[in-house]
């Protein structure tokens, strides 16, 4: 789990993020990212009613990309707001592919090494 320091909240921080950061992804995944002047990073995880109706699946993603970035975050570039967003049609993805997605829309966006 990420800690509170590592989380965006507001939902005026999530907009800014879309509105004004660059994006990356792949078919899975996309990735929007804003530089903040902050010490360390924070993301906010989107999976929306579009990828699947079931809220099962829709947490178990979210889990699964919490777990992804919280044992990358000590690699992770720090200074930046991250929206990590699952696309539809997507609702049931295994680990280690989703993991891996997310490691190369990390490395497009200069986020991990």
């Amino acid at each position: 789990m990420l800690s509170k320091m590592h989380r965006i909240s507001r939902p005026g921080e999530l907009s800014a993020v879309h509105r004004k950061g660059g994006r990356s992804g792949g078919q899975a995944i996309a990735v929007s990212v804003l530089r903040t002047r902050r010490p360390v990073s924070r993301f906010a995880f989107v999976v929306s009613n579009r990828v699947s109706k079931r809220a099962t699946q829709r947490n178990r993603l979210r889990r699964q990309l919490r777990g992804a970035v919280h044992d990358w975050l000590p690699q992770i570039a720090p200074g930046c707001d991250i929206v990590v967003t699952v696309r539809a049609g997507h609702p049931v993805i295994p680990t280690a592919q989703l993991r891996a997605a997310l490691a190369q829309a990390l490395r497009r966006c200069r986020l991990l090494p």
